[in-house]
């Protein structure tokens, strides 16, 4: 009944969604997805998740689309898009050439699937979406996020200490995770090693209080030991 009165609307990011959703539903998968704004170190986190720099990362937008990692013996990286799909290496070139092929496309509704022999994902059946960043300018980015939030049993939001909890961050974790009902929430300190060491301890305290003041009990951890 909702198909049909999404068909009749015309909303087809709806019925795009509801796929997810049923997907979500008949996988035995723990899905974390990692979302948030641009340059806040997402990319780096999920890499130091499976123990290997496979993910590009730089202080640009590089991830443009959604990235599902999950385990498995047979390592393989797969550009899936609504035409079909390519499988590659599992190589830094690989990255630049789905890359050139999502601009020749023109194409936003697609995604990258990464298969890692990774003993995290695999004995907990663990599913990470890295999500494109929210803020990059880049067309279909926050629904890419949304679509990640709706299929996911827990939320991680990267915030980098340099910038740490901005009006944009708390609007973004109010009206996108917290509606969204996830049951799990996390948000992530990142780049604390970019702040003096005096001011360390002042950030994390800054950062507590203004998720305290948001009433929703969500932990906040750091990205590295011993840094405060």
């Amino acid at each position: 009944k909702l198909e049909k009165h999404c068909q009749d609307a015309g909303r087809k990011d709806l019925l795009e969604q509801m796929a997810a959703v049923k997907e979500y539903l008949v996988s035995d998968k723990f899905t974390v997805a990692v979302v948030g704004e641009f340059n806040r170190g997402k990319s780096t986190l999920v890499n130091r998740l499976i123990g290997k720099d496979i993910i590009p990362t730089s202080d640009i937008p590089t991830t443009t689309l959604p990235i599902y990692v999950s385990g498995g013996e047979q390592e393989s990286l797969v550009f899936k898009t609504i035409k079909g799909q390519k499988r590659y290496p599992v190589a830094e070139k690989s990255w630049e050439t789905i890359e050139e092929e999502r601009r020749i496309s023109g194409g936003n509704k697609a995604e990258i699937r990464l298969k890692q022999n990774c003993s995290l994902l695999m004995e907990h059946d663990l599913e990470i979406i890295d999500t494109p960043g929210v803020n990059s300018q880049i067309r279909g980015d926050l629904s890419m996020a949304e679509k990640a939030l709706s299929v996911c049993d827990c939320a991680i939001l990267p915030m980098t200490a340099i910038a740490a909890f901005s009006e944009s961050e708390k609007l973004f974790l109010e009206e996108r995770i917290l509606m969204k009902k996830v049951p799990r929430i996390m948000v992530v300190l990142t780049k604390l090693d970019l702040v003096e060491e005096t001011q360390r301890l002042s950030v994390v305290e800054s950062v507590q209080r203004k998720l305290e003041a948001v009433n929703a009990e969500i932990p906040l951890y750091l990205s590295a030991k011993n840094m405060v």
